[in-house]
């Protein structure tokens, strides 16, 4: 880099003559040309002495002090150990933004192409729960499908959105949608285990807590008003662990509830 500094200094004056030229080339100037060409010359020369003058001057001091060698390649290796592990940080980052992105299109084009498969299965599940959760039957499986946001995509799992309209817009509490939960996903399983409506393979998860999952999990049901939301994911042994540590951090909060209760009510 400093070789190409001072090679781009040396050169500067020749650099600066021909861009010069080719203008004055243009107009026919030929006197002017003539001028630049020995004001190029004279600079070039000028600089050329200025380096001279500058090595000499840094050889004399060199030899009087030879430390400020030892301290310019000190400098000098710092320097170029830290640019050599930049640039390399920087090459893995690219990397792994790269492969970042091919991993996360290959999500996208697996959630599309079992989009279709879970569409249809949810349909026929949720149009035989629809009574039992105070829903309107659907006709079609268009009524299901989200018109925005079909999927989510989020650490490795891809968790399909559905919809149900409802017969009221009164809002059900969590212990009722608790309730519709568990009854949606044992129909599930049914459906699941009998085979109906199956246009995919199917397979139960068991994780290494000894904990069983549905090929096909109801991960959550939300009242949005006017109608119910349901996010449905694929069972894997990643979602086994994502569920694990979601219990695991709603038995924190709710210990850690349960300390602030009995501190205040020792306060009390």
């Amino acid at each position: 880099m400093i070789w190409r500094w001072f090679k781009n200094l040396i050169l500067f004056p020749i650099i600066w003559f021909w861009e010069q030229y080719q203008k004055c080339r243009e107009k026919n100037a030929v006197g002017k040309m003539i001028g630049l060409f020995a004001f190029s010359l004279t600079g070039l020369a000028v600089i050329g002495i200025a380096l001279a003058f500058l090595v000499n001057f840094l050889i004399y001091k060199a030899a009087a002090h030879p430390q400020i060698i030892l301290i310019i390649v000190g400098i000098i290796w710092i320097y170029l150990y830290g640019r050599s592990r930049y640039l390399k940080g920087e090459q893995q980052k690219s990397l792994m933004n790269e492969q970042q992105e091919q991993d996360l299109q290959a999500q996208n084009d697996n959630a599309l192409k079992g989009l279709p498969s879970i569409t249809m299965f949810m349909y026929a599940v949720l149009r035989s729960q629809s009574d039992d959760i105070d829903c309107e039957k659907p006709i079609s499986s268009a009524e299901i499908q989200m018109p925005e946001d079909k999927y989510i995509l989020r650490n490795n799992m891809c968790f399909y959105q559905f919809k149900l309209k409802k017969k009221d817009r009164k809002l059900y509490d969590q212990a009722t949608l608790e309730v519709y939960k568990q009854d949606i996903q044992y129909t599930i399983q049914s459906k699941l285990h009998s085979g109906e409506n199956l246009t995919f393979d199917a397979q139960d998860i068991h994780d290494q807590y000894g904990n069983i999952f549905d090929a096909i999990v109801l991960d959550s049901i939300e009242d949005m008003g006017g109608y119910f939301q349901f996010s449905v994911v694929y069972a894997s042994q990643i979602y086994a662990e994502f569920v694990r540590n979601r219990q695991m951090i709603q038995m924190q909060n709710n210990d850690l509830a349960g300390d602030l209760s009995v501190s205040w009510d020792n306060k009390s």
